[in-house]
């Protein structure tokens, strides 16, 4: 059976574990964290790692692993960094305070690793989302990495990210 370990990160309150439970409607069988979240106050915060496994065919298993991207788990970096196959970056695009945090999970992941990338915004209102140039610009996101949005709350929008993701990593390895 082929495996992917995806590693989900982002700054606090991006929609890490909201995409993660979210994602466990994707495929025949789904197993993972339950975490209670409420859209206003996130309840209960990650402490460490959420998994969630998607079996999306009979040989193919992606094992979704989120992790906090405060900088007191840089450790845990070390223990992923060689055996994880693409990261979905998620950070909230209406909130540009969190923008230096996630940067620094950008660069990172960049540094550290040669392991493909997205960056996905995940607004829950389009109209006070900053737009994908602006974006780019604060990043200083060349165009040749993936940006997207994602309703972290909606299956189809969660399929699509994994499925970008998943599109980079073959591009990757097709060259």
């Amino acid at each position: 059976m082929k495996t992917l370990k995806v590693v989900v990160v982002s700054p606090y309150l991006a929609g890490k574990t909201d995409f993660l439970v979210t994602a466990r409607g994707i495929g025949r069988s789904a197993v993972g964290s339950n975490h209670p979240v409420d859209n206003d106050v996130k309840q209960i915060s990650t402490v460490a790692t959420e998994v969630e496994k998607i079996l999306l065919e009979e040989d193919m298993m992606i094992f979704l692993i989120g992790m906090p991207g405060q900088q007191r788990f840089d450790f845990m970096w070390d223990v992923l960094e060689d055996k994880i196959h693409g990261f979905i970056i998620l950070f909230d695009n209406e909130r540009p305070e969190t923008f230096v945090e996630t940067r620094k999970i950008i660069d990172m992941v960049y540094q550290k690793t040669n392991t493909p990338f997205i960056l996905c915004g995940t607004s829950t209102d389009p109209e006070k989302a900053w737009p994908e140039d602006s974006i780019r610009q604060s990043f200083s996101l060349a165009s040749q990495f993936k940006y997207t949005t994602c309703k972290v709350d909606e299956l189809d929008s969660v399929k699509k990210t994994i499925l970008d993701l998943l599109y980079e990593i073959l591009s990757k390895y097709e060259n």
